[in-house]
């Protein structure tokens, strides 16, 4: 097992939004049939794709509840259904990752199909949305934990229009850290 995901079921606000969507930490189902047409259209999987959707394909994790106090911006829609089109995917993928120097594989959507949820031959986690790029953690974990709570911000690592927080001058732009 690469991912411990035991850390996602101490947090209340993360247990409680994981219990929401039907997720428990015994869940397990057979993601081959949508691994299997991404890889058909071009993309390259890693064995983190692979346990992440092994444990979370076709969860949703709701934009709303449960409420988080202190939560420092507004939390997302995830769906653990990576079904866009593989086209406009495949083109966004390679250009993300041709930026961070990795091979990565969709895992997500986020906003309703408006960004999308990544996951590094390293393990860590990258979102794509409204033309930026962050980095949400070093591993799934930590990522969860992060998009759920919002008790701090993804890593800024560039884009086309720098998002509110960094305008605002509450975060700066991270260096990309690879992981060993």
């Amino acid at each position: 097992m690469l991912i411990d995901f035991g850390p996602l079921w101490a947090n209340e606000y993360v247990r409680a939004a994981l219990q929401m969507s039907g997720w428990d930490p015994d869940r397990r189902v057979d993601p081959s049939a949508t691994i299997d047409r991404l890889v058909a259209e071009g993309f390259t999987c890693n064995p983190y794709a692979v346990e992440i959707l092994q444990r979370f394909h076709g969860i949703k994790i709701d934009r709303e509840e449960p409420k988080v106090p202190g939560a420092k911006y507004g939390r997302s829609r995830i769906a653990f259904l990576p079904y866009g089109d593989p086209i406009d995917l495949l083109e966004l993928v390679n250009n993300v990752g041709e930026s961070i120097g990795a091979s990565i594989f969709p895992i997500a959507d986020a906003d309703d199909g408006l960004g999308l949820i990544l996951v590094g031959d390293d393990g860590q986690i990258y979102d794509s949305r409204q033309g930026q790029l962050h980095r949400d953690g070093a591993t799934f974990t930590e990522a969860l934990i992060r998009m759920i709570t919002r008790y701090d911000y993804p890593d800024f690592l560039g884009g086309s229009l720098p998002p509110w927080w960094i305008t605002k001058g509450l975060a700066k732009p991270k260096p990309i850290q690879r992981k060993e």
